[in-house]
C-alpha cells in the first residue's frame, strides 16, 4: 500500500459488519493499478448522519456492500 499523503483519495464503505477481506482486496487493487486511493470500511447505526458525514469532507465513494448487491440481483422484477 502506498504511503498516505495529502493527495490520497479516501474511499469508504458503510456496512453492518465491515471486514478486512474487502478492505485488503480493494487496497491491493488500488496499489496494483497505481491509484492514489485508500479504502476504509465503517459501520453505522445512524444512517442519515453517516451519509451526511460522508458528504461533508468529500470522500470519493461509498459503495453498497457486496451482500446487498447479491441479494438484489436474485430478486424478481
Amino acid at each position: 500500500m502506498p504511503i498516505l499523503n495529502k493527495d490520497m483519495q479516501a474511499c469508504i464503505s458503510l456496512s453492518a459488519r465491515p471486514s478486512n477481506l474487502g478492505t485488503g482486496f480493494r487496497n491491493y487493487l488500488y496499489d496494483e493499478l497505481g491509484l492514489n486511493f485508500m479504502h476504509k470500511p465503517f459501520s453505522a447505526t445512524d444512517l442519515p448522519g453517516a451519509v451526511a458525514g460522508i458528504r461533508a469532507p468529500g470522500f470519493r465513494a461509498a459503495p453498497y456492500p457486496c451482500h446487498s448487491r447479491r441479494r438484489s440481483s436474485t430478486s424478481s422484477t
